[in-house]
């Protein structure tokens, strides 16, 4: 059968017609939009990473910044709903500061409270967390206006917007370097065999006394990182980022007289910050730190530009598979599950509660999901992780293995997982687990378990040498 030319087109135009799918959809692009519209848009993004993104998809966005860059910057940072932490933006208004030759810090001092304000809350060095806000509050002024008021080059506010960039893409990074840490299947946390150990609340021996024998514990990935993760992570880097050009920015006053001094952002931290055994914040900022140190082994042309420059990703890196989670929201409840309110990053959401509640005296409880320190307001202090090292460090939990160091911990990542994590890990207690000796001892083996073999060896062997050395001290002072 002979099937003509014209034919196949009529056929054809007439398949097209009566198919839309087939048809051609008009194009669609944002600088298709009015610019107040693309403007309103940028406005109400979430953060400065979202904000870049948009820049450089769209040249009408990009001529948008450069006419309204404090506009739409501030708003970015100031928005109630912004994924930034509050310290976090802080950080960036004291850099941007900073990058247009102004002075935030003016004594070293300034500093070191700047960070115990906006980072490190639960340090002991003597500053009451209720006067820092009395000591900053000059700082935190000049930061609140330090856009709207000094206006401060467009070429400085984009070279903070590309650093945001920079810092979501190491953010990913660091997380995705720790999280193949403990996907390794060289990564087996073990779990005590009833069966073969035989484990008495009564018996006097001290843990370290006991080789106990244990089986691989079977673990669970939960998936992509929590905001709290990810904050963590990103809030450390921007740390790192101030300290370096605080450093850079302020030569002459390296060598004060009194106080504390201007320098490498390591010291700084180990100095100045580093005051408490249950530190989270400096172990954060140490195993951040540790993924920079890997990438420095990449090759790479030198960095040029008057600003610090953080590690590049390593070659060939593109974004994580994910995209930035919201926040679990903070929900307080009283026993009858009504919900009084929504604590959000940068915002809190009241409900007008029925009469009988209002008169209630018992305070409200917290969500399931608060205890699993995935809300926004978990960031504000250590980890569950960094609390339950602690307390195995110092014997706290009758440990076997006292005065073991984060090091360890630290190439895991424990310093960012939160709680949740770490229980599909086998290594922190659920919500509702009871504390009993058999669950302590159950939860100490699994983290002795991840350790160096030879680490923990010499950890139990100086443990019973100074359990032999008392109980041979013990009866001549019953004697004396």
């Amino acid at each position: 059968m002979e099937v003509s030319l014209e034919s196949l087109c009529v056929s054809s135009n007439t398949d097209s017609k009566q198919s839309p799918e087939l048809e051609i959809q008009p194009r669609i692009s944002l600088d298709d939009l009015a610019p107040e519209t693309l403007l309103t848009i940028m406005t109400e993004l979430t953060d400065l990473d979202s904000l870049y993104t948009l820049i450089v998809a769209s040249p009408k966005a990009w001529r948008l910044f450069t006419k309204y860059a404090c506009l739409i910057t501030e708003s970015v940072l100031s928005s109630p709903d912004s994924l930034l932490a509050p310290g976090i933006q802080q950080f960036i208004r004291a850099l941007i500061l900073i990058r247009n030759s102004q002075e935030p810090f003016a004594r070293p001092d300034d500093f070191v409270y700047f960070i115990h304000k906006h980072m490190a809350k639960n340090t002991d060095n003597g500053i009451k967390y209720d006067d820092l806000d009395t000591v900053t509050a000059k700082i935190t002024a000049s930061l609140a206006t330090a856009i709207t008021v000094n206006k401060p080059p467009t070429e400085i506010l984009w070279s903070v917007v590309a650093t945001a960039r920079h810092v979501s893409v190491l953010t990913h990074g660091c997380l995705e370097f720790y999280l193949a840490r403990i996907r390794s299947p060289s990564f087996t946390p073990k779990y005590l065999d009833h069966a073969r150990n035989c484990i008495d609340p009564g018996d006097p021996t001290p843990p370290c006394m006991i080789d106990f024998e244990g089986t691989p514990l079977v673990t669970a990935d939960i998936g992509q990182p929590s905001w709290v993760e990810e904050t963590r992570v990103s809030r450390a880097l921007w740390f790192v980022q101030l300290a370096n050009e605080v450093t850079l920015s302020a030569p002459q006053r390296r060598d004060p007289k009194d106080g504390a001094e201007f320098r490498n952002p390591q010291d700084f931290i180990r100095e100045n910050v580093n005051h408490s055994l249950i530190n989270g914040p400096a172990e954060e900022v140490e195993t951040v730190m540790s993924y920079l140190e890997s990438l420095r082994t990449q090759p790479e042309t030198k960095q040029k530009g008057p600003y610090y420059r953080l590690p590049r990703p390593p070659k060939g890196y593109s974004d994580a598979g994910w995209i930035t989670p919201l926040p679990e929201l903070r929900q307080q409840e009283w026993e009858d599950g009504q919900c009084y309110r929504l604590v959000y990053p940068n915002k809190v959401v009241e409900f007008d509660l029925p009469p009988d509640v209002k008169d209630m005296k018992d305070a409200p409880s917290r969500s399931t999901v608060a205890r699993w320190d995935q809300t926004c307001v978990a960031i504000d202090g250590p980890s569950t992780n960094i609390e339950y090292w602690a307390g195995l460090s110092s014997d706290m939990l009758s440990s076997p293995i006292i005065g073991v160091t984060f090091n360890s911990y630290r190439r895991l990542g424990f310093a960012l997982w939160d709680r949740k994590r770490m229980f599909f890990l086998g290594l922190i207690p659920g919500l509702y687990e009871t504390f009993s000796f058999e669950n302590i001892a159950q939860y100490n083996f699994a983290w002795e378990s991840i350790l160096p073999a030879e680490e923990a060896r010499g950890l139990k062997e100086a443990q019973r040498a100074g359990t032999r050395f008392n109980e041979c001290l013990w009866p001549n002072e019953i004697m004396w």
